[in-house]
Order: C-alpha cells, then sequence, then structure tokens
C-alpha cells in the first residue's frame, strides 16, 4: 500500500482530531505490522486517556476491527511503550493498522530502549 493511500486515509482523522483539540503528530511508517500498512498517531496530551478518545474519533470515521484491538494503556508491556494497537477499514476496504501514543510514554520507552532497560 502506498503513502498516498495512507495520506487519503488519515486526512479525515487529522482533521477530526485537529478540530477537537488535540495537538498530534502523524507518522505514516514504510513498513507493515501485521501485514497491514501502519499508521503512529502522536498526541501531545499528558491524558492517556486521550488514546481512547483519539480511537472513538477514528470510528466515528471508519469502521474498527475487533480482532485487531490491543489495549496497552490499561495493560502496559514489560518493555515498550503505553499504546492502542488497533485496526480500522479504511477507504475502499483496505485494512489499516493504527498505534496511537501519548508522546511523553513514547519518548519515555524509546529511552529505556536505548538505554537496554524495560
Amino acid at each position: 500500500m502506498d503513502k498516498k493511500y495512507l495520506a487519503q486515509f488519515i486526512k479525515p482523522i487529522k482533521e477530526s482530531l485537529l478540530n477537537s483539540g488535540f495537538t498530534i503528530e502523524v507518522i505514516i511508517e514504510n513498513v507493515a505490522v501485521d501485514e497491514l500498512p501502519l499508521v503512529r498517531i502522536v498526541l501531545d496530551s499528558s491524558e492517556s486517556n486521550d488514546c481512547f478518545r483519539v480511537y472513538g474519533l477514528a470510528c466515528d470515521i471508519y469502521m474498527p476491527n475487533s480482532d485487531h484491538f490491543r489495549n496497552f494503556i490499561s495493560f502496559p508491556p514489560e518493555t515498550g511503550c503505553p499504546s492502542l494497537h488497533a485496526a480500522v477499514v479504511g477507504p475502499e476496504g483496505q485494512m489499516v493498522g493504527m498505534r496511537i501514543h501519548i508522546r511523553e510514554m513514547l519518548n519515555r520507552a524509546e529511552k529505556h530502549a536505548m538505554d537496554g532497560q524495560p
């Protein structure tokens, strides 16, 4: 799947999030995860529950796939970043993976990974 499709996919989500007052960064990944193209949404927020709000707004636009939902906010991994992992059915029926992070948690996880700490 090409970046043009993913840019088309993320546009209405990004508009909805910005209109809802979120400050975000969207990263379109070059690799697929679980054989799905991947988009990361990084929130500038101190509230981890905002990840769930973002997921809800994305599901207002695209149909969620409950088989591809992982809550790593409530149940954080020992190594890695607390986040939501989800998939939705985008335009033309194509499934797209989403990873929703709080920037502070992502930065902390990356620092621990660089330091060799869980």
